[in-house]
């Protein structure tokens, strides 16, 4: 099965966002795993050995031009782990089976708007994120995330440390 996962930005995020890729590895060996994010986060991706293709989502392009990078992959399952205006208009150019991460934004604005810390989900985003996987890894145990630094990041540290 080919799974493709979206997010888009935040770097801290897409570092979260490596938990998904690493959970549906373990559950489903035979995966084919692919990511959609924005170029500034390739390289979050770009090294681990469970992702097969980093596509990126360039300043300027429109969800129809991106569906065109990926309609020839024919994806079982689009999961989108970002939920925005722009991932919500994907989905009307990339028919494939969507699973959605569930931001709780209204739950975090009321939560805000009314000083009620109360009302926030205490569910590790990580955890959100991998729900999104659900259809068709149910029962994952989720695993941390998890960077693959090449040569070049690996050399760039040991010049900044030493």
């Amino acid at each position: 099965m080919k799974v493709l996962l979206i997010r888009l930005s935040s770097l801290g995020d897409a570092v979260l966002a490596t938990s998904a890729v690493e959970t549906l590895r373990a559950a489903r060996p035979d995966a084919v795993i692919d990511v959609l994010t924005k170029p500034a986060f390739r390289e979050v991706f770009e090294g681990n050995p469970a992702v097969r293709r980093v596509f990126t989502w360039e300043k300027g392009e429109g969800p129809r031009a991106v569906a065109g990078k990926l309609l020839p992959e024919d994806y079982g399952l689009v999961a989108d782990l970002h939920a925005n205006l722009r991932t919500r208009l994907l989905r009307f150019f990339l028919p494939a089976r969507w699973s959605v991460y569930r931001k709780g934004a209204l739950r975090r604005r009321l939560a805000v708007r009314l000083g009620r810390p109360s009302l926030l989900d205490d569910t590790h985003v990580a955890d959100r994120y991998c729900a999104a996987l659900l259809p068709v890894a149910p029962g994952a145990e989720r695993k941390p995330p998890r960077l693959y630094p090449g040569d070049a990041a690996r050399k760039s540290v040991r010049a900044l440390l030493a």
